[in-house]
């Protein structure tokens, strides 16, 4: 499935020029949600047997059937004769792109840029639900436990306010709108050294803050690692 979708990306990025990365990026998320929640792509080439509504995979291992979300993160570049000039990013969900460099001072972050999480609590979220309420859209609100915030939809408990899910979820306020982000790579890491960006999923996020692992990436940067 990751190969399958991965298609999306590189066709449509393939396709667009250095002033189109952003819709490339765009076009492709969509076309994405579109096959995650049909099952099949506009060519009726079919990758699962889904469930529109409930967001169900029936997986051919023979396990029990799963209610299925995902998150993502993708980073574009844009290249020139200059080199690597920019960069566009876009996420949905927890999973994170960070860019990264080692500071002139001490006092300073390790983390350039880091992506939103699309967590209940965010600020962000709250609003975008409380305005759906509002607009007489059946909207969760989130709710608040000791182990973090999450959203109540049927029987399930929601840990993000934005993932690709199937219709059921959605209806409740869980998007799939992404955000996509344009970063200008030259001016923001003009004063630092052993650079890089880092993709990854909530689970490196989980045990590591953005910090630690930009310090833990610059050291190995500074030690000989590649990617």
């Amino acid at each position: 499935v990751n190969e399958y979708y991965r298609l999306f990306f590189t066709v449509e990025l393939s396709n667009s020029g250095a002033d189109d990365i952003e819709g490339a990026l765009e076009r492709s998320w969509e076309s994405t949600c579109d096959t995650y929640r049909n099952g099949c792509d506009e060519n009726g080439e079919c990758i699962v047997d889904y469930d529109p509504r409930e967001g169900v995979l029936f997986a051919e291992t023979g396990s029990e059937n799963l209610v299925a979300g995902t998150t993502a993160t993708v980073a574009a570049f844009g290249l020139s004769s200059r080199g690597t000039g920019e960069m566009t990013v876009l996420n949905c969900g927890d999973s994170r792109t960070l860019v990264i460099g080692e500071p002139q001072s001490a006092r300073e972050s390790f983390v350039v840029f880091e992506t939103r999480d699309h967590s209940p609590d965010d600020e962000v979220e709250i609003e975008r639900l409380k305005r759906g309420q509002e607009e007489g859209l059946d909207y969760s609100i989130p709710m608040c436990s000791a182990s973090g915030s999450f959203m109540v939809v049927g029987d399930f408990q929601y840990a993000l306010a934005r993932s690709l899910e199937g219709s059921f979820v959605t209806d409740k306020g869980i998007t799939s709108e992404a955000d996509v982000t344009r970063i200008d790579l030259v001016n923001s890491m003009a004063d630092r050294d052993d650079c890089a960006v880092v993709l990854a999923c909530d689970g490196l996020f989980e045990v590591m803050s953005n910090e630690e692992v930009g310090r833990e990436v610059v050291r190995m940067r500074r030690a000989g690692y590649n990617a």
